[in-house]
C-alpha cells in the first residue's frame, strides 16, 4: 500500500502543473528575485512607504539574493508553476533520502516514506506544494539542514559542508522573516555538521549564521516601518502580535500568545480540508458532498494529531534525553524545529491556506526525528503498522476525490482566455499565457508604453510579464483601494504615482482604481489601461479603447 501512496502522489504533483498561478507567487517574486534588474537594489512591494521602497542590498544578504535572483529573476507564469513542482519533488526526494538514511531495511524506509506522503497529500494539501512560495523555500532549506546534521560523518569536506551550511541559511533567512524562528535550529543543526572540524570553523559559522539573521531583521524592519504610510503600517500590525504589548501588558501578551499556540492546529487544519470555496479563490469551487464530509473528518483528525503529537514528541525526547544525560542528534534537531513551531505560533495571529504546507513538513520532519533512534515494543508497533494503514487508505480516498473533482476544473482555469480566471480573482491563466501576452502588448501600444525599460509603470500578476526590462514596477493592488491603498484614496493616488514619474497603469479592468475613472482609459479583452502623460491624454486614447 506504501508504494501505492507513492506512486499516486507523485502523478499528484505531476498534475500540480496545472493549478493556476496565485497572485503572492508573482509577488514573492517580484519583491524577492530583482536583484539584477534593480541594479543591486532591494525593491519593496510599497512605493508609499517612501525611503524603504528603494534601498541598497546589504552585503550579507547579497549571496542569497544573487542566487534567488539567478532562479527566479526571469520566470514566466508558466516557468513560475513549473518552478514551484519542482521545489514540490526536491522536498518530497529530500525527504525519502532521508528516510532511506534513518532506516536500514528498504521495505522500513519505503513505508515510512508511504506514510509520510499519506499525511503530505491529506485534502487539497498536495497542490499547496507546486506554489512557488517563499515558505517552500525554507522548509527545502531546514530539510537540507536536517539531513546535513544526520548523516555527516566528522573530520570530512568541513570546508564544503561549511560553505552548505552557509549558502543554505543565507537563503533561508532571505527569504521569509518566519526564518528567524528556527534560527535555534540552524545553529544547532550547524553544530553537529562541524563537529570533528577545526576550531575556526566550529565558531565562525554559528556567528556568520546569527549575522545573516541580524541583518534579515533589520533589513525587515525597515522595509515595514512605512512611516510614511500608517495604513499599511497597521496592516502589517494585524499579521504578528506585537513585541510592544510584552512591555504595555505581559499579561496580555502571553495570553494572546499562548491562545495563538493552541489554536494553530485548527487554524491550519481547516485550510487542509475539501471546501466549496477556498481563500482567495486560490483554487477553483468544488461541489462537497456526505462522502467528502466524511473524509474530511478523518483528514482534520489526522492532521491535528500530527502537528500536535510532533511539537510534543519533539520537546518530549529532548527532555527525556536531558534527564538520561544523553541528548542525541535527533532529539537536538526535532528541539530546535518543536521551539521554532512554537515561536512561530505564538507570534502569529493568523494562518492562510499556504501556511499548512510549512507547519505539516516541519511536524513530518520532527516526526521522522522522534522515531529515528527508538527502539518499539512490539505491541506498540503493531499498533502504529495498524494506524499507518487506516492513514494510507484515508489518502488514497482523499486524492482520489481531490484529482477526480479538481483536474478538469484547473485546466479550464489554467488554459483561460479570461483573466482572471471565473471563480479565482487573484490567479493566473499560465497555460494560456502568450494569448494573453500578445493583448497586452497589444494595449499598451495605445497608452504609448514602451515594450521594453519603462520605469515605475503600474501593473498587476499578469500584465508584469509582458514587459521587458521593467524598472521599480508597482503592484497595482498594493497602492490602491482592492488591497493594501489605504493611505492613497481620496484623489492622491494619481497625483502620487505622477510624483513617481509613473507613465500609466495596466492590467485587468476589475484591479483598476475607482481613482483613474477621471481619466481617459483604453480597453481590450477585459485589460484595461490608463497613461498619466499628458501627451497621451485626450480622445484619442478614449476613442481606441472604445473600438476595442
Amino acid at each position: 500500500m506504501a508504494l501505492i501512496v507513492v506512486l499516486f502522489s507523485v502523478a499528484t504533483l505531476c498534475i500540480g502543473i496545472l493549478v493556476p498561478v496565485y497572485s503572492d507567487e508573482v509577488v514573492m517574486s517580484w519583491a524577492r528575485g530583482r536583484l539584477f534588474a534593480e541594479g543591486g537594489n532591494l525593491v519593496s512591494l510599497f512605493p508609499q512607504c517612501g525611503e524603504s521602497f528603494v534601498s541598497s542590498t546589504p552585503l550579507l544578504l547579497w549571496p542569497a539574493a544573487a542566487l534567488y535572483s539567478l532562479v527566479f529573476g526571469n520566470l514566466s507564469p508558466f516557468g513560475i508553476r513549473l518552478i514551484g513542482v519542482v521545489l514540490g519533488f526536491l522536498w518530497f526526494g529530500g525527504l525519502a533520502y532521508l528516510c532511506s538514511r534513518t532506516f536500514q531495511q528498504r521495505k522500513d524506509a519505503l513505508t515510512w516514506f508511504g506514510a509520510m506522503c499519506a499525511v503530505g497529500f491529506l485534502g487539497v494539501l498536495p497542490f499547496v506544494w507546486v506554489l512557488a512560495r517563499t515558505e517552500n523555500v525554507l522548509i527545502l532549506c531546514l530539510l537540507v539542514l536536517t539531513s546535513l546534521a544526520i548523516v555527516s560523518r566528522p573530520c570530512s569536506r568541513s570546508y564544503i559542508k561549511a560553505l552548505a551550511i552557509v549558502v543554505t541559511s543565507a537563503l533561508m533567512f532571505y527569504v521569509h522573516p518566519k526564518a528567524l524562528f528556527f534560527l535555534p535550529f540552524v545553529v544547532i543543526a550547524a553544530c553537529f555538521v562541524l563537529r570533528g572540524a577545526n576550531s575556526i570553523l566550529k565558531y565562525a559559522v554559528p556567528l556568520v549564521i546569527v549575522a545573516m539573521a541580524a541583518q534579515s531583521v533589520i533589513t525587515a524592519r525597515f522595509q515595514m516601518q512605512c512611516t510614511d504610510a500608517p495604513q499599511v503600517k497597521l496592516a502589517f500590525s494585524h499579521s504578528v502580535l506585537p513585541l510592544s504589548l510584552l512591555f504595555d501588558s505581559p499579561v496580555a501578551f502571553f495570553k494572546s500568545g499562548l491562545s495563538n499556540v493552541f489554536s494553530m492546529p485548527s487554524r491550519v487544519v481547516q485550510h487542509l480540508l475539501f471546501a466549496n470555496t477556498y481563500q482567495s479563490g486560490w483554487l477553483p469551487p468544488m461541489q462537497t458532498s456526505e462522502l467528502v464530509g466524511f473524509v474530511n473528518s478523518f483528514i482534520e483528525w489526522i492532521a491535528k494529531l500530527v502537528i500536535t503529537g510532533a511539537v510534543c514528541g519533539g520537546l518530549l525526547k529532548f527532555s527525556v534525553g536531558g534527564l538520561r544525560r544523553y541528548i542525541t542528534t535527533s532529539g537536538w534537531l526535532a528541539m530546535g524545529l518543536s521551539v521554532g513551531l512554537i515561536a512561530n505560533a505564538f507570534l502569529y495571529n493568523a494562518w492562510h491556506f499556504y501556511g499548512a504546507q510549512q507547519v505539516i513538513a516541519i511536524a513530518l520532519v520532527i516526526g521522522l526525528l522522534i522515531f529515528s533512534d527508538v527502539m518499539l515494543l512490539p505491541s506498540v508497533l503493531t499498533m502504529i503498522r495498524g494506524l499507518g494503514v487506516l492513514l494510507m487508505a484515508t489518502a488514497l480516498v482523499s486524492l482520489t476525490i481531490l484529482n477526480s473533482k479538481m483536474v478538469p476544473e484547473l485546466y479550464r482555469s489554467a488554459t483561460s482566455e479570461r483573466y482572471p480566471p471565473p471563480n479565482q480573482p487573484l490567479s493566473v491563466p499560465h497555460l494560456n499565457q502568450e494569448q494573453h501576452f500578445e493583448t497586452i502588448r497589444a494595449l499598451a501600444k495605445q497608452c504609448g508604453f514602451p515594450a521594453s525599460g519603462a520605469k515605475n509603470l503600474v501593473v498587476d500578476h499578469m500584465t508584469y510579464f509582458a514587459f521587458s526590462g521593467l524598472r521599480q514596477p508597482i503592484h497595482i493592488a498594493y497602492v490602491s483601494e482592492y488591497a493594501y491603498g489605504g493611505d492613497l484614496i481620496n484623489g492622491k493616488l494619481v497625483p502620487f504615482l505622477k510624483q513617481l514619474g509613473s507613465s500609466g497603469a495596466i492590467g485587468s479592468c476589475t484591479y483598476m482604481s475607482p481613482q483613474f475613472h477621471s481619466l481617459p482609459q483604453a480597453e481590450l479583452n477585459g485589460y484595461c489601461c490608463v497613461a498619466f502623460d499628458e501627451g497621451l491624454r485626450g480622445d484619442q486614447v478614449s476613442r481606441r479603447g472604445l473600438e476595442n
